[in-house]
């Protein structure tokens, strides 16, 4: 499969993370579910960085529906794992973020994930957060 161009997505994040013992499955290389953890870490952080605590008691969240992975070679112990985020298309009520997790500048892994926001009192989708809106145009 070749890799996804991200020509015309806008790189906004950067983490890295280094690969744990207990990260390996029984044919020694990372877990699928890990490569998954890292690409949350990544949105996680980024979300943390204009001020959005993510917890569950506030009144809008964002909602993962939708997770991707493309495993292009196997990450093996011991490996320092960057994660990278891009934004893709945005519409009033969803995000596309796109990921590449690599090791070593080589690209190991690409993930696509959707977000839409949803309001806790009612569980239902609702408009991306005007502080997200923003900093998309900034990026």
């Amino acid at each position: 499969m070749p890799l996804i161009s991200h020509a015309e997505h806008k790189l906004v994040h950067t983490c890295q993370a280094p690969m744990r013992w207990g990260d390996m499955d029984s044919l020694s290389h990372m877990n699928n579910t890990v490569y998954f953890r890292l690409m949350e870490q990544c949105r996680i952080e980024w979300f943390g960085s204009f001020g959005q605590t993510l917890r569950g008691d506030e009144a809008v969240y964002p909602v993962l529906v939708s997770a991707n992975c493309n495993f292009i070679r196997a990450i093996t112990y011991p490996a320092v794992v960057t994660t990278t985020m891009y934004l893709g298309s945005a519409s009033s009520r969803s995000l596309e973020t796109y990921h590449d997790l690599l090791v070593e500048g080589v690209v190991y892994a690409q993930g696509l994930c959707r977000l839409v926001w949803v309001a806790s009192a009612t569980q239902k989708a609702v408009s991306v957060p005007e502080v997200v809106i923003q900093m998309i145009q900034r990026a």
